[in-house]
């Protein structure tokens, strides 16, 4: 049957990437004139410094640029890395794009496969793309200085690398979609978990000593030479480097190796363009899952609730509630997984050298610091910041049952606090006890840190999900963003507590070293315990302080809640 007449190709692309835009625009005007204004400079300073160290990567460092050794390692390194984080972007942002929500156009009179095609294009010229072009655009800028491809063939290269990268992402996400779905997503993770695991054990490790040590020689060894030449030409293999292949086969006057590696790159985002919209089709149409045989009912027992000691059982009920909430629906398990993928990903990059190299013997700690950092900033603008959200119309027995609005956050809060430390406490056993060279020195740091901030967020959570709340869902078919002002609000919370956190520090620092005049490792010692005390004390007691008015702000919130969750 022929399809019905429509729009052109590109009058799609251009209607649909505008309407994107237009959504962007509302979304910055939404945060207010100052606020759209911040959070616009912010995001052109950090692409203009991506874009203008790229640059000066390949333009103006001497080693570099005078070493051809060196320019093909360097190319190599940039665009595997580039592309790695390009590609993983849609899963490590831990959120559904519109572009993906197909399942609602279904109906219309347009082919699946043109829909994906006109949504992929769109998605080349969509916002989040604004930190990755200025890097290629700055490598180009500063190649045309140095190697000098061309301009043509820098041009080709590099749009068909920017396709191979954006479809590639698309089918990432949409095989994570599909395995989230899924009934056994808990046994299709730890068996993706299991396996990178064995990877990145088995792999030999990425030994980056020769390179710190080479740095100041820059390569100036035969050995260390021979070296980069292998690095230079592994890079060249993988699918990233087919772009720095291209650049230098067209700098040699090679037309026929670049076209190849053009080729080369085409083909790949054509397969993932396939295995991308067959994997969406497969999550929007219901896959296998619709065909599977429904079970035969049978009679239970009704399973026993789970009973805290010293609390309530309504503070009991509604922890077992949303902590099986959490656990056992897709987003959650996505948010619960993606850090752990993400640790497992700098291991096999051999991330650990680098980071001991910049941040000395206590990097693990440090690092651990800023992975707990991210869950609770991640897990604090899809949760927290909307605690409501999940229930639906289910919220309505809050206010029907005779339970105190106290006893209902109590009872969320204990469930998102197992969940988050729960993550965090597998984070920590997984980067002291699996990333190579790494101590336990500093951990003071992260686990006081932790047990101040967690508090600190469920009490900024329950006062601002009362005060905008927003209809959430736990499947992955559809992007749930929450409120702006609530989202900014969880990070100003998040930001003032590691500063208030910071003055923690500085305060028994001061007692140790200052009041009882002790040094070394003895104020180390005493410093650290000092910490662990105040953190969780200190976190707590802001906790508790604040617990009563948003109790009273769910009661005076009742009819708006209602009305935005529970219709």
């Amino acid at each position: 049957m022929p399809e019905p007449a429509g729009l052109g190709f590109l009058e799609a692309v251009r209607q649909i990437g505008g309407m994107r835009l237009l959504v962007f625009r509302r979304r910055l005007a939404g945060r207010g004139r100052w606020g759209a204004a911040l959070a616009l400079l912010f995001v052109l300073s950090l692409a203009a410094g991506l874009g203008l160290g790229s640059y000066l990567l390949f333009a103006k460092v001497r080693g570099i640029v005078e070493s051809p050794v060196w320019m093909a390692f360097t190319l190599g390194l940039f665009t595997f890395l580039l592309s790695l984080f390009w590609v993983i972007w849609p899963v490590v942002a831990a959120q559904v794009d519109e572009a993906f929500e197909m399942g609602r156009l279904l109906g219309y009179p347009i082919r699946p496969a043109r829909l994906y095609l006109i949504q992929t294009a769109v998605a080349l010229i969509e916002p989040s793309v604004v930190f990755f072009y200025p890097a290629l655009l700055g490598a180009a800028l500063g190649l045309a200085r140095s190697l000098q491809p061309g301009a043509l063939a820098s041009l080709g290269l590099m749009v068909c690398f920017a396709l191979m990268n954006v479809c590639a992402g698309r089918a990432l996400l949409n095989l994570f979609l599909n395995l989230m779905k899924s009934r056994r997503s808990g046994e299709w993770l730890l068996l993706g978990f299991m396996a990178l695991l064995l990877l990145a054990v088995f792999l030999p490790p990425v030994d980056s000593s020769w390179l710190f040590g080479g740095l100041a020689k820059f390569g100036a060894t035969a050995e260390g030479q021979a070296v980069l030449a292998q690095n230079a030409r592994a890079f060249g293999l993988l699918p990233p480097g087919w772009l720095a292949r291209g650049l230098a086969a067209a700098a040699a006057g090679e037309k026929g190796a670049a076209v190849g590696a053009a080729c080369a790159m085409l083909g790949a985002a054509g397969a993932a363009f396939g295995l991308g919209l067959l994997w969406l089709l497969r999550f929007y149409r219901g896959g296998r899952d619709r065909r599977v045989r429904p079970r035969e009912p049978r009679e239970t027992t009704p399973p026993r609730g789970l009973r805290l000691p010293g609390l309530p059982d309504a503070v009991s009920a509604m922890f077992s509630k949303d902590l099986i909430m959490l656990f056992g629906s897709p987003k959650g398990r996505m948010l619960f997984a993606v850090p752990f993928f993400l640790l497992i990903l700098l291991r096999i990059i051999g991330a650990p050298d680098l980071l001991r190299y910049v941040w000395g013997e206590a990097w693990a700690s440090l690092l651990l610091s800023c992975l707990c950092l991210y869950v609770l900033s991640v897990m604090g603008g899809q949760v927290l910041a909307n605690g409501f959200g999940f229930d639906g119309p289910a919220l309505r027995l809050a206010f029907l049952f005779p339970v105190a609005p106290r006893h209902w956050l109590v009872g969320r809060n204990l469930a998102q606090g197992v969940f988050v430390t729960a993550q965090c406490g597998l984070l920590a056993a997984l980067c002291y006890g699996f990333l190579p060279g790494a101590r336990t020195d500093g951990w003071v740091l992260p686990a006081a840190g932790f047990s101040f901030l967690l508090p600190l967020m469920l009490a900024a959570g329950n006062r601002l999900s009362c005060r905008y709340p927003r209809r959430f869902h736990l499947n992955l078919s559809r992007r749930d963003r929450p409120v702006p002002e609530g989202f900014f609000g969880m990070l100003l919370a998040l930001g003032a507590g590691v500063l208030a956190f910071f003055a923690l520090v500085a305060v028994a620092s001061v007692v140790a070293l200052g009041w009882l005049r002790l040094s070394g490792e003895t104020a180390r010692i005493l410093a650290g315990g000092l910490l662990l005390l105040a953190g969780p004390a200190a976190g707590g007691a802001i906790y508790r302080r604040l617990l009563p008015g948003s109790a009273r702000a769910m009661l005076s919130q009742r009819e708006a809640l209602i009305a935005e969750i529970g219709r």
